[in-house]
């Protein structure tokens, strides 16, 4: 099953519309054993980077775990981003189906499922890499269009739509979010 992951890694990296079209007909369990390696070595890579404490964002983060804990807080981070990683392989492909539906999309939740799992390609195997990782995960969005427009036969644009409009929703709920915290720290501590 995992005779060609080379080959695959490097394809939905370099030639997405190829690789995609290659796997159309392929097994659903291939592609969700596929991404819960790449999201195993994901993880562990992270955890590694974060050990030792090379990303400075994660460092600023790390400054408020008592001293004793860390490498017990590193091994619990390793284990809940790959058990958050499968919960979220789920949730985010249902999302991403609902959108599919709404832009006309009609091979099956099966092909969705395909599409997050061979998307999530850079983002899992560069997207560990400190401050530059950014772009990998960014790069994976294209990569999930690309997915859905090969998998789900819709335009690209339509394709654009079922995975953006989810993330932009997503954004503005952060935001409506944030904003509402905002207010309401400041109304608590009478700031006004």
């Amino acid at each position: 099953m995992l005779e060609d992951f080379p080959e695959k890694l490097k394809s939905f990296i370099l030639s997405p519309t190829e690789a995609f079209r290659n796997i159309k007909n392929g097994d659903i369990g291939e592609a969700l054993v596929y991404y819960v390696v790449l999201l195993v070595i994901y993880s562990v890579l992270s955890g590694i980077v974060n050990y030792f404490r090379i990303d400075p964002i994660m460092e600023t983060f790390y400054s408020t775990v008592p001293a004793g804990t860390v490498a017990i807080f590193d091994i619990m981070n390793i284990i809940y981003g790959i058990i958050g990683g499968i919960v979220g392989f789920f949730i985010i492909g249902i999302i991403i189906h609902l959108f599919v539906l709404i832009v006309g999309g009609r091979q099956g939740l099966e092909q969705t499922f395909k599409s997050v799992a061979y998307a999530s390609t850079p983002g899992f195997l560069l997207g560990w890499i400190p401050v530059i990782g950014i772009f990998f995960a960014l790069y994976g969005i294209i990569v999930q269009i690309i997915g859905i427009r090969e998998l789900q036969e819709v335009s690209t644009g339509r394709a654009a739509f079922a995975v953006m409009l989810p993330v932009i929703l997503l954004f503005g709920l952060i935001i409506i979010a944030v904003m509402f915290f905002m207010f309401a720290v400041v109304a608590a501590t009478g700031m006004a």
